[in-house]
């Protein structure tokens, strides 16, 4: 049993879910490895292996689900964290992206809404599909958004 079963309400249905992209990983370490292949140890050494460590241990231990009730996101490795926004609550989803996050199909996932402050979702894998799934639950008559 995942902790995704013991969150989610009986008739609550799950849509999809997504992490944080590895790329926030990924293109730090590359330049560790770089670095260190030009003989380079100095502070942007160090600063590249902490910011591969930070993007490695956002990318494991976040995740973000959407059903068609609530939008919950889940973090931390010792204390573990559970964030909720009810659906009914978001009235504007934003998804901004520049090219590298294009390349990657990452994004910045922003939601407005009544009731809730402005909330960031950052460097979510596959940013556009999750505010089409979004939106698909927003709708007057939502249509399930991997139904077709």
């Amino acid at each position: 049993m995942t902790w995704r079963d013991n969150i989610l309400d009986k008739n609550e249905e799950l849509i999809t879910r997504s992490k944080p992209h590895m790329a926030s990983a990924f293109i730090p370490f590359g330049l560790v490895i770089l670095l260190f292949s030009m003989g380079i140890y100095g502070i942007a050494f160090w600063f590249c292996v902490i910011l591969s460590l930070a993007g490695a241990f956002k990318a494991f231990y976040f995740e973000y689900l959407l059903t068609d009730k609530r939008i919950i996101s889940k973090y931390g490795f010792f204390y573990i964290r559970y964030r909720e926004i009810q659906l009914k609550k978001v009235d504007n989803i934003i998804c901004w992206q520049n090219f590298t996050d294009k390349y990657f199909g990452t994004g910045l996932i922003t939601l407005f809404g009544t009731g809730i402050r402005q909330t960031k979702f950052r460097r979510i894998a596959n940013a556009m599909d999750f505010k089409y799934a979004v939106y698909s639950q927003l709708s007057t008559e939502p249509d399930h958004y991997f139904d077709n």
